[in-house]
Formats: structure tokens, C-alpha cells, sequence
């Protein structure tokens, strides 16, 4: 691939992730711990097992995608929420949030 073409994969990957986190967010708004620990434990072995699937477009794509949004998703959660390639998900304001504005 060239670098234009990466860098045109890493642009609509983030695209897509900006639409399929705030879903993820809201489907696991009423989770219990214990469903959110093993969805996070399912999406890493997901991600590991299939995470360059994302880059090479492999047969397990759609799997490693949706694992990595909900992965984001439940970290949007936590303290702070979480930030990846410049984007930053969160469920309640924080100091510093990138995505609040400043006063």
C-alpha cells in the first residue's frame, strides 16, 4: 500500500469509528460490570488475534472493527474517556476535555 493509500485507510477507519463508538457507547450504557469486564476481554483478544486484519483488510475486518469500537467505547467510559489517533470519546464532562469548550 502506499502511503497515500494508508493514510486514506487511517482517515475513513477514523470516520468510521466516529459514527460506530457513540452506538457502542449507547448500547453499553446499561451494562453491569460484569458484562462490560468480559466485553472487554473479548474485545482484546479480538484486537490481538485479528487487529491487522484492520490494516490488510483480512477475512475477520468487520470483527477487529467492531472489537476496537467497542473497546473505545467502554473506555470512553472510564475517568477521562479515552483518546485514539486524535480522536477523543468520553460519557461525562472532564477537565480538560477536548471535546467541551473552554471557558
Amino acid at each position: 500500500m502506499t502511503p497515500e493509500g494508508d493514510r486514506a485507510g487511517c482517515e475513513l477507519l477514523l470516520v468510521a469509528l466516529h459514527a460506530a463508538v457513540p452506538l457502542h457507547i449507547a448500547r453499553i450504557r446499561r451494562w453491569t460490570p460484569t458484562q462490560r469486564n468480559a466485553a472487554a476481554r473479548h474485545a482484546v483478544g479480538v484486537i490481538a488475534a485479528h487487529g491487522d486484519d484492520l490494516l490488510f483488510s483480512g477475512r475477520h475486518t468487520a470483527a477487529a472493527f467492531n472489537a476496537l469500537a467497542r473497546a473505545l467505547a467502554l473506555m470512553a467510559d472510564l475517568p477521562g474517556g479515552v483518546t485514539f489517533a486524535g480522536q477523543h470519546w468520553c460519557t461525562r464532562a472532564h477537565a480538560g476535555c477536548p471535546n467541551r469548550p473552554r471557558r
